[in-house]
């Protein structure tokens, strides 16, 4: 555990001295160096550079990368199994229950992709993988919001 925390600090405090010094230097006002410097950082998590990823975690980054040729050569069910595979090794896997979502929005079944998207959200909130589970659950309740007003017209006339 001291040494993930070690490592994690020796990470941490290059990207707080950068924007320290900006700060000191009048090169960046304050709030937007704390702004980039979270930025940096959740960036650096969500690639796994805030240490050593967990045995199970890269068995799962495994089969997601797997599910993501799949994916792009639009074998989707077969990209899906990929992500589900995934998902046994690292259950709160943002980033798969975000492509599972995807992979079963293309093969219109929508309310599992809520479903997975739902889940991407609440697995590693804050994360890139969160955020755009967030955006395309946004995206689909629009197109259900634009849907209904749609009917609802037809219905008055």
């Amino acid at each position: 555990m001291l040494n993930r925390v070690r490592q994690h600090l020796k990470r941490v405090f290059p990207v707080l001295a950068t924007h320290a010094r900006r700060v000191v230097l009048r090169e960046q006002p304050p709030g937007a160096a704390i702004r980039e410097c979270a930025d940096e950082l959740r960036r650096a998590r969500d690639k796994g550079l805030d240490g050593p990823a967990s045995p199970e975690r890269r068995r799962a980054n495994h089969y997601v990368n797997k599910g993501v040729h799949k994916f792009n050569a639009r074998l989707y069910d077969e990209a899906e199994e990929q992500f589900r595979e995934a998902l046994l090794y690292d259950p709160d896997y943002a980033r798969a229950h975000l492509y599972r979502g995807n992979a079963c929005y293309k093969m219109h079944r929508t309310t599992e992709a809520v479903s997975a998207w739902q889940r991407a959200a609440a697995a590693e909130p804050g994360s890139q993988a969160a955020r755009d589970a967030a955006a395309k659950l946004k995206r689909v309740g629009k197109g259900a919001e634009d849907a209904l007003s749609v009917l609802r017209r037809g219905r008055e006339e």
